[in-house]
């Protein structure tokens, strides 16, 4: 058997988790002194209610979930693919990392996604259709790493302060988005690391940048679009309809709420677009 694990930053819902028999590592969100843990004591909902009026920060979980599950799969005899989180924006990694070497298993195969939300989903999604065609464990979590460079995340931003805030972009960076009605493109690089794309002046701009990113780019048919927001579904609408204007479609169960992990550095707002491109 293999196991799938994942940590709360790729923002599957709870109800998904469990029908997929996914193992998933809660991603710590943090209110002042208050630690939650995502998808177990904080929703989305809740999530967005609290954003209102206060500001949260993450933590990576430790090192000894990860050995938890590692541990579990060893003594079942079980291969396990974990995918989790940017390196170049979190330690998750570097601690599933240690996890396995503690553990000392070697059918424990920790795959860096080199993104976030939807990023790692689609490779969870991929990594989910090998494991229904009885593929294993390492050749799932070779085949998740050579998707990876073709997993393409921009995104429209409302702010860049939550970003600043959370230390993914620097002072410089972030004040192009105190400018009226601006509203700055981010993408996740290659490298795994949050970029500033451009910028648009009001919402309707940003949304047809986000779909001149899909007509340019040679997409995989294999693989669906998807869309990502932040609790305001408004400007993932508009990109349905500018979408379908150039004859795109993108399923709703393929439309993604950003979970507390990533909106906690994104802030309420953002609409984002997310393809795979053909090798």
């Amino acid at each position: 058997m293999v196991r799938i694990l994942v940590d709360t930053s790729s923002d599957f819902e709870p109800e998904e988790l469990r029908q997929r028999n996914l193992e998933y590592i809660p991603m710590p969100i943090q209110f002042g002194e208050e630690s939650l843990r995502d998808v177990e004591e904080l929703s989305k909902d809740g999530f967005y209610r609290r954003l209102e009026t206060q500001y949260p920060t993450t933590a990576q979980p430790s090192p000894a979930e990860f050995a938890a599950h590692f541990q579990a799969a060893k003594e079942a005899g079980d291969e396990l693919v974990a995918i989790v989180m940017s390196s170049a924006l979190s330690g998750t990694y570097q601690g599933a990392c240690l996890a396995k070497e503690d553990v000392g298993y070697d059918k424990v195969y920790v795959v860096d996604s080199l993104h976030v939300t939807t990023g790692a989903r689609v490779m969870t999604d991929y990594a989910l259709s090998l494991r229904a065609q009885g593929r294993g464990g390492q050749e799932i979590a070779e085949a998740v790493r050579a998707l990876r460079p073709r997993v393409k995340l921009y995104a429209a931003m409302n702010t860049l302060e939550y970003l600043y805030r959370g230390g993914r972009l620097s002072k410089t960076a972030a004040s192009l988005g105190t400018l009226a009605n601006i509203k700055p493109q981010i993408h996740i690089s290659d490298e795994g690391k949050v970029v500033i794309t451009g910028k648009s002046i009001g919402q309707k701009r940003a949304i047809d940048m986000l779909v001149e990113r899909v007509e340019k780019a040679k997409l995989d048919p294999a693989f669906p679009l998807y869309s990502i927001y932040a609790n305001d579904p408004k400007g993932r609408d508009m990109m349905f309809e500018a979408l379908r204007a150039k004859g795109y479609e993108i399923a709703e169960k393929n439309s993604n709420n950003l979970g507390p992990t990533i909106g906690a550095h994104i802030g309420p707002g953002a609409t984002g677009i997310v393809f795979v491109t053909a090798e």
